[in-house]
């Protein structure tokens, strides 16, 4: 069968239409990037800790680069709208998400996700990390852990242990919590970690899983006892409470997170020149000073560290969501 010649026009056509099937298809000089305006999604509601940050590295970014850095908020199903719209858009440089570590619980917790964070999207920089407390309100006659273990093993069906939702990282842990321990904690849920907190603050629950950064300004009161944290190391405002890896329990030692990906497919330039800016932002006396005082730890390492932390992440998450039975499919 003879090969038919496309004329030029006709050529031109095709090629676009074939870019355009698969992504972003203006060419990106690195040198001049970015020559517009830069979009940050946000996949959840204005006003939180995640919009609050991204509105902090947007504004000290336009600074940067003399151009608008707008956040997009585009929340719902648990941030998976936000991050599918991102994913999307293969090889656009323009537009960013501003991602917390739900990205690497999702794929455990979810069916039919139509993103994969490894495959759709790049890891530009990791923002802050986050820890965890398990408290106690006052009158719970536990001073340590394996103290309120005792306790509650000893008094079955008495204790309740409240999360900020189904499927977060709290509930995973304390499910997890029950299984290492024998415990039986009925988990309740509050729509979010400020509810949470003014529920143990009003001592209608006893026990909880909180947020370093949503308690902070309580740790210096006796509203609460801390008994252990998460992550690998001690918090820094909570010296002598130890991790629940010391006390020999698995699992837990994973940080929540805050990072700034992109859609798979930039040119590498780019993506290292975003990198290291945004890096440089986070370790801003600004944004550094804004990240400790909301409690977390400030981060901005490279891209390549960001996607070893998720890597590792995934793996993490999947086995104690396994482990727990834990589905909101």
């Amino acid at each position: 069968m003879p090969i038919t010649r496309l004329r030029a026009p006709a050529l031109v056509m095709l090629c676009g239409l074939i870019l355009s099937s698969v992504g972003f298809a203006d060419p990106v000089d690195a040198h001049a990037y970015p020559e517009r305006e830069i979009e940050i999604v946000v996949p959840y509601p204005p006003g939180g800790a995640t919009d609050t940050l991204a509105r902090a590295v947007s504004q000290k970014l336009s600074e940067r680069w003399g151009q608008a850095v707008v956040v997009d908020n585009r929340p719902g199903a648990s941030g998976n709208i936000g991050a599918s719209y991102v994913a999307r858009d293969q090889g656009n440089p323009y537009r960013l998400l501003f991602g917390i570590n739900l990205l690497v619980q999702a794929p455990a917790l979810f069916d039919n996700l139509d993103y994969d964070v490894r495959r759709d999207l790049t890891p530009l920089s990791l923002v802050a990390r986050s820890q965890s407390l398990f408290v106690a309100t006052p009158d719970v006659p536990a001073e340590t852990f394996d103290e309120l273990v005792r306790e509650v093993l000893e008094h079955p069906g008495e204790y309740e242990l409240g999360n900020y939702g189904m499927g977060t990282s709290a509930h995973i842990q304390g499910e997890s919590l029950n299984l290492q321990t024998g415990m039986d904690l009925l988990h309740v849920p509050y729509p979010g970690s400020a509810p949470l907190l003014n529920a143990i603050l009003g001592q209608q629950v006893r026990l909880a899983i909180i947020d370093a950064a949503s308690s902070r300004s309580h740790l210096d009161s006796d509203a609460f006892k801390v008994l252990a944290v998460t992550g690998s190391e001690r918090l820094s405002t909570q010296p002598d409470v130890p991790t629940f890896k010391e006390l020999g329990y698995e699992g837990l030692d994973a940080y929540g997170w805050f990072g700034v990906l992109a859609p798979a497919g930039i040119p590498g330039d780019v993506r290292d020149k975003l990198s290291a800016a945004i890096s440089e932002v986070v370790r801003s006396d600004d944004v550094s000073s804004l990240l400790i005082r909301l409690g977390l730890t400030p981060v901005g390492n490279r891209g390549d560290e960001f996607a070893e932390v998720i890597e590792k992440d995934l793996k993490t998450w999947r086995t104690l969501v396994d482990e727990t039975g834990i589905s909101i499919r």
